[in-house]
């Protein structure tokens, strides 16, 4: 659970898959209660709330230093079908899933007239981690 969360965060908080990032679940089940982090690379902490409960289908909200970023699962399903990020209010980020499966098979994130492409190592980014790059266009 905790590499999941590792990969969420890294995904939210930065676009480098090398970003130190500590995270602790709240009430051992970080994806019911959400997590507390530390990103020592960019001296950021804050915590993240799960929507009703339920971060795989609903989205959560992030509190930290800078604001609030809002997450929200499209289609009651963040890793199947993908979210949207707005960033204090502001719509930042659109992720869509390869083949309905973000954790296998990787997204890919449109924001601000960019595409960013992820894609999982071995078919398993919870377990492997991931690559992300801007594709030529």
């Amino acid at each position: 659970m905790k590499k999941l969360i590792l990969v969420s965060g890294l995904l939210f908080f930065s676009q480098s898959a090398f970003a130190a990032l500590n995270v602790a679940c709240n009430g051992s089940d970080c994806l019911s209660f959400g997590w507390n982090f530390n990103d020592v690379s960019k001296n950021q902490s804050g915590q993240v709330q799960c929507i009703e409960n339920n971060c795989f289908n609903y989205g959560w909200d992030v509190y930290d230093n800078y604001g609030t970023t809002n997450v929200r699962c499209i289609n009651n399903s963040c890793f199947n079908n993908g979210w949207t990020e707005s960033y204090n209010g502001r719509f930042v980020a659109n992720v869509s899933c390869y083949g309905n499966d973000c954790l296998r098979n990787g997204w890919q994130t449109s924001q601000q007239g960019r595409r960013i492409t992820t894609t999982c190592n071995q078919n398993n980014c919870s377990a492997n981690g991931w690559r992300t790059f801007v594709p030529n266009v």
